[in-house]
């Protein structure tokens, strides 16, 4: 996964998916509250909840959207690796959403919390005499972007493992599913890999010829062919069929044809299908 897909998920953000994500802000802002980080312990428990839930909830579902859409153009970010990517994509969003913690908690300390006409009697007496927070200089500036970034990558960035790891799965089962020949080359033992050469009958048993080793199956040929089916190949003989790209040359004894493979075996051309394996083979 590549950051231009990440970037894809939250630029487009659908809003079932926002409401997924609500349910795990619920749990890291419970979390937060009852830690109470950068002093926010002092606050009532409720508090502090719905402090850190409307914080969470607004990067989430609009600083990330915005962020994701403003910086799909930029070519160098996209085509980052996931980790590296994704990291900027957060520094870059933890900007405006330091902005926003500074507003927030300037009308919260400021105005909200000390308005003895709005119904937080607890509040207003636990913190009346607070002062409106933000950073006074450039250190504390920075010191505040820092405490904002590390609360985005623990919260957003559960987020982010999930998404990640559901398109990883998604991903994985996509590439089963439309793979050819997937549900054959399940039945190999990974020794000898997956490059068919030829499959050849034998009595009740199937054997089948890759790059570096072969093995017996238990299964009827016309099942096998089923599964290969969409592999580049063709049968050739009732009880033979090859692999496209391991076919040397077409020779001719006589009436009789052959295929030579890349490993040198010889595979017999039967009647039944010597037309299609000569307009084939030999227009190559």
């Amino acid at each position: 996964m590549l950051t231009t897909e990440f970037l894809d998920y939250w630029a487009d953000l659908a809003w079932r998916e926002y409401v997924k994500h609500v349910g795990l802000y619920a749990v890291m802002a419970s979390v937060l509250a009852v830690l109470g980080p950068f002093g926010t312990d002092q606050d009532p428990f409720l508090w502090r909840f719905s402090y850190w839930l409307v914080n969470l909830g607004f990067f989430g579902g609009l600083i990330m959207p915005l962020t994701a859409r403003l910086s799909r153009p930029i070519r160098v970010l996209a085509r980052a690796p996931i980790l590296p990517g994704v990291l900027t994509l957060f520094c870059m969003g933890n900007i405006p959403m330091t902005m926003f913690v500074i507003l927030t908690d300037w009308l919260l300390y400021k105005w909200i919390m000390v308005a003895s006409w709005l119904p937080f009697a607890e509040v207003t007496q636990v913190r009346r005499d607070i002062r409106a927070p933000g950073p006074a200089n450039l250190p504390d500036a920075l010191a505040l972007y820092g405490n904002v970034l590390a609360v985005v990558l623990i919260s957003i960035g559960m987020i982010s493992i999930f998404v990640i790891n559901r398109h990883i799965r998604q991903a994985q089962s996509l590439g089963l599913k439309t793979r050819p020949g997937v549900s054959f080359f399940s039945r190999l033992p990974d020794h000898i890999g997956t490059d068919l050469i030829y499959l050849q009958m034998e009595d009740h048993y199937l054997r089948a010829v890759t790059k570096v080793g072969n093995t017996l199956i238990l299964m009827r040929f016309r099942d096998a062919l089923n599964e290969v089916a969409g592999v580049s190949g063709i049968q050739v003989h009732r009880s033979w069929w090859v692999a496209s790209s391991h076919v040397v040359k077409l020779t001719r004894s006589g009436r009789n044809l052959e295929l030579i493979m890349s490993d040198h075996a010889r595979i017999p051309v039967s009647s039944s299908y010597k037309d299609a394996v000569e307009q084939i083979f030999l227009a190559t």
